[in-house]
């Protein structure tokens, strides 16, 4: 018997600005967010980079534009599939106007954030931090829809390991408990 051992595909493109970028064997686009300096980076396995730097962002916070450059961020990403590698560069800059002007479509632009959803963990953790830290006291409110999309960007960016952590708080387990109560009051009342 032989055994094979995976290598993983380099694909390692010099981009114009002189970096030199590693697309694999799939990527075609690499998108990076600098929160310092609220830049949008796109990446094309062409050699092409776009930087959008973001304007109006000065009176957020760094949490709020964090949160609204990763959306912009995945707005634009989710936009690109299906455009060929050679007409990314075309579409991101013609995205990045039409965001400017003030397109933002949104594909069930008849549904409301809310359904978005969030899990029952998310929940939870977001009704523990809300309850623990003051300037995320808003994160009770899980019926508002920008609470529910802060609390689904934030929860995105954590890793494996933070999730499962978070999972596993005191706080959080007792929140997790008192929603489930409150989805299957029954659930319990057997004797």
């Amino acid at each position: 018997m032989t055994d094979s051992i995976k290598v993983k595909e380099s694909n390692v493109v010099t981009m114009s600005d002189g970096t030199q970028c590693n697309f694999g064997s799939r990527a075609n686009l690499l998108a990076t967010m600098d929160i310092e300096s609220k830049t949008l980076t796109f990446k094309v396995a062409t050699g092409a980079v776009v930087s959008w730097p973001v304007e109006g962002l000065e009176a957020f916070s760094n949490f709020q534009v964090k949160v609204y450059l990763y959306g912009l961020l995945e707005k634009i990403k989710s936009s690109m599939a299906g455009v060929k590698v050679d007409g990314l560069e075309k579409a991101i800059n013609d995205h990045i106007a039409d965001i400017k002007e003030g397109n933002f479509n949104i594909r069930s632009a008849g549904s409301s954030v809310s359904a978005i959803g969030l899990t029952m963990v998310m929940k939870a953790y977001a009704l523990a931090k809300g309850q623990q830290q003051e300037e995320f006291a808003h994160f009770v409110n899980l019926e508002d829809p920008a609470v529910i999309e802060e609390v689904a960007a934030l929860w995105a960016e954590k890793t494996p390991s933070e999730k499962r952590s978070d999972r596993a708080n005191p706080f959080v387990q007792y929140q997790l408990a008192v929603l489930e109560q409150e989805a299957n009051p029954d659930a319990g009342s057997e004797l």
